[in-house]
């Protein structure tokens, strides 16, 4: 199970289902939606948990 980050300003911009997810740790919650999405087959796009935001 594979998939890419897209940017905050990106997926801003998307339309379908986008999921927030933490990077660099795996969480329980956020392992768990990713398999359900996989097994279904749901596409989507993750976007990496960012805290702030440089402009």
């Amino acid at each position: 199970m594979s998939f890419q980050y897209v940017g905050v300003e990106d997926v801003i911009k998307r339309g379908g289902l986008r999921m927030v997810v933490v990077g660099g740790v795996p969480s329980p919650w956020g392992e768990a939606a990713k398999g359900i999405l996989h097994i279904k087959g749901i596409e989507w796009v993750a976007v990496r948990l960012v805290y702030f935001r440089q402009r």
